[in-house]
């Protein structure tokens, strides 16, 4: 769940983390927790995983509490709700990556960090992310044209994994 808040700095996200609405939330889907760690505890964690394994983790972890029923909370009409978006994670006028998608409007190019996310979505308002895609230009384009084609080429290279992983 600290992954569903969208927060600039480690400080920013211990802040969303510590409000009254946060845990009331929170306590819905996870009645049994009674604190979390410090972001900086979890930046160090996840220094140390490798980023390939993390997914891998996300997904096993999200299969196990769904076996063991700790999820009911975001049932659904006795189903669970998984939603498939795109989001823009990170803009910037310099191109901090090859594979960053660009964008040209007159002179000005703009790169941007787009991803396509499978979240199980909870009638609180709760999302969890389990699944995400990086979309990217492909090899020979000069800046991608629509978002939407981004975002269906992600999805057709996730798809399998999604069946796979629900």
């Amino acid at each position: 769940m600290a992954s569903s808040i969208t927060a600039t700095s480690r400080r920013e996200a211990n802040r969303e983390l510590t409000r009254p609405t946060f845990w009331e939330l929170f306590r819905e889907v996870f009645p049994e927790i009674a604190s979390i760690p410090h972001m900086d505890t979890v930046n160090r964690l996840l220094e140390q995983i490798d980023p390939a394994q993390l997914e891998e983790v996300v997904i096993q972890t999200i299969k196990r509490l769904l076996r063991q029923g700790r999820l009911r909370a975001l049932l659904v009409d006795k189903q669970y709700v998984v939603a498939i978006d795109g989001t823009q994670k990170l803009a910037r006028r310099w191109q901090w990556a090859a594979e960053a998608l660009h964008r040209q409007h007159g002179e000005e190019v703009s790169y941007a960090a787009y991803v396509l996310e499978a979240v199980l979505v909870g009638p609180q308002g709760v999302s969890i992310p389990f699944l995400t895609e990086f979309c990217e230009n492909p090899a020979g384009d000069e800046a991608f044209a629509k978002q939407d084609r981004d975002q269906l080429l992600a999805l057709c290279t996730r798809a399998p994994r999604l069946r796979m992983a629900l």
